[in-house]
């Protein structure tokens, strides 16, 4: 299972003709895949990108980068993916292990004539990420990925034209196991229990 626990955007056409792209995120996990980063959890981070109006679809966008706030920086990534590059022409693009940023990110596949295997989903999945973080003190982790303007395929022959996109921004949470958030909340509900004694007291 899949949470959508990032940022997700919904298409919407400021006019009827208007061709428009959302670049999004989601997240799951390696543990329990609530899409929350526990201790001893990976997230596993999918970039995707729906356009509207449908057409034949995708055919083409890039080059571009994603990046991150400082905690994202301070977590390592374990892996990266380029999904959609099925003549191996552009790669998984270029890691920078002491920011996490990511460059060189391209995707390209045939129109469906000259490929059998070609992806026509809308919103088609392209990216995906595994990230630790360096600690598992709660909090929230934001990354983001530029938001290219996509060719889409609007017939099978390999015509396209040009999408206008947004998007690209996420968030997504690191929280402490479930054993320790009820630490947490008994603690604070014993602190609250004694204020009430020492006010009545006070009275």
């Amino acid at each position: 299972m899949i949470r959508t626990a990032i940022m997700v955007g919904v298409l919407t056409a400021s006019t009827a003709s208007a061709d428009i792209a959302f670049w999004f995120w989601t997240v799951s996990d390696t543990g329990d895949e609530d899409g929350f980063i526990e201790p001893g959890e990976s997230a596993l981070l999918s970039l995707w990108v729906g356009f509207d109006p449908h057409q034949v679809g995708f055919s083409e966008a890039g080059p571009y980068t994603v990046t991150g706030d400082s905690r994202w920086t301070a977590g390592t990534i374990d892996a990266f993916e380029n999904l959609l590059d099925p003549l191996g022409a552009f790669g998984d693009g270029t890691l920078d292990d002491s920011t996490n940023t990511i460059t060189d990110i391209h995707h390209f596949q045939l129109s469906p004539f000259f490929n059998m295997d070609y992806n026509h989903n809308n919103p088609i999945r392209l990216y995906s990420i595994r990230w630790t973080p360096a600690s598992y003190r709660v909090g929230v982790i934001q990354l983001q990925s530029d938001a290219p303007d996509p060719w889409i395929y609007t017939d099978d022959f390999g015509d396209r034209t040009l999408y206008s996109a947004s998007g690209g921004f996420g968030t997504f949470t690191v929280i402490p196991t479930p054993a320790t958030t009820a630490v947490l909340a008994f603690g604070m509900l014993g602190l609250l229990r004694r204020r009430r004694v020492f006010n009545a007291e006070s009275v």
